[in-house]
């Protein structure tokens, strides 16, 4: 069956939009740069994260806060590489000092320490986040990525769990990206590159369940890295668009949700993004075709995807949040 025949059956057989959000924003940052972070939390509301900002929107859509500008000072940041809110502080990631810094409810730094972490995730009173790497013999030395934090002082609690696959680690620290969720019992984690959940106990960490996904259209990537110097910017442009990335991972009451980008089939260094709404044991599926979207999290049986969709009334753009089931 051709591949475009294919991409059009997703949209018939795929998930249906059940509602939409718009927030309430007209800074020109948020509209203009694409996001960093995105969460959906605990409470429905949004967190969204720029390179220099921070938006929290109510469930509604309403701005609830904002905070952060560029700079190195006080709520200063230069790239932020993570951002959480855990209902009394929000923790935000600045990837070029190194630092974590937490913000209480009213948008004040209240503490920044040297931790450089690449992503948090927090659910029912417990905080995770991604220990980046900064070099590949770091990551061969420990290649468990996921530590659990004190969600008062931000202290390590126990020893970081989540060994990385050895085709991970050979690739390098680049390619050490993680997405999280979570259950009432479980903490679920997908990497980048490998299409499998590995599903841990949140509360002794150990190894409860491996799955693997079926997603249409994934390539798997190769097992070992090409760099400009050895093959050339060109060809290595090409490699890099020659496998598929996940995006984002969110658990449903019966199943879960990836997002993930993957090269077209008939179109030749282009990408497509997928959202793909798997069952418990990762094989059945129903996936659609979008474009530009950011997986916020899920809620009951609704993935939330953040994009964008043009006012006709203003010429601009409007930031959304959009649901499937």
């Amino acid at each position: 069956m051709p591949a475009l025949f294919l991409f059009f059956m997703a949209y018939v057989d795929g998930p249906m939009l059940t509602r939409t959000v718009v927030l309430s924003t007209d800074d020109p940052e948020i509209l203009n740069q694409r996001p960093t972070k995105v969460k959906l939390l605990d409470d429905g509301s949004f967190l969204i994260a720029t390179r220099q900002s921070v938006y929290h929107f109510e469930p509604d859509g309403r701005k609830r806060l904002t905070f952060g500008r560029q700079g190195q000072g006080p709520n200063e940041y230069q790239a932020i590489t993570a951002a959480v809110w855990d209902g009394r502080q929000y923790w935000v990631s600045d990837g070029p000092s190194y630092s974590m810094t937490r913000v209480d409810n009213d948008g004040v730094q209240v503490k920044r320490e040297p931790v450089f972490l690449w992503n948090y995730f927090y659910h029912d009173g417990q905080l995770w986040a991604v220990n980046k790497k900064s070099v590949n013999q770091e990551l061969k030395n420990q290649p468990n990525v996921i530590q659990e934090l004190d969600v008062n002082t931000g202290e390590p609690l126990g020893k970081p769990f989540h060994k990385l696959a050895t085709e991970i680690v050979n690739l390098g620290y680049n390619f050490s990206i993680h997405h999280m969720s979570a259950d009432d019992r479980n903490i679920y984690i997908l990497d980048q590159l490998n299409p499998e959940i590995t599903a841990y106990d949140r509360q002794t960490r150990a190894e409860v369940r491996r799955i693997p996904l079926r997603l249409p259209y994934f390539v798997q990537a190769p097992g070992t890295v090409v760099t400009p110097r050895k093959v050339g910017l060109t060809r290595w442009k090409a490699w890099l668009k020659s496998f598929s990335r996940i995006l984002g991972l969110a658990r449903l009451s019966k199943g879960y949700a990836v997002l993930y980008e993957t090269p077209h089939p008939t179109e030749p260094g282009e990408y497509s993004t997928i959202l793909c709404m798997l069952d418990e044991d990762g094989r059945k599926s129903r996936y659609m075709v979008g474009e530009d979207w950011r997986l916020l999290g899920a809620r009951n049986d609704e993935a939330a995807i953040l994009t964008a969709r043009d006012n006709e009334e203003t010429g601009e753009f409007d930031m959304i949040v959009r649901y499937y089931r």
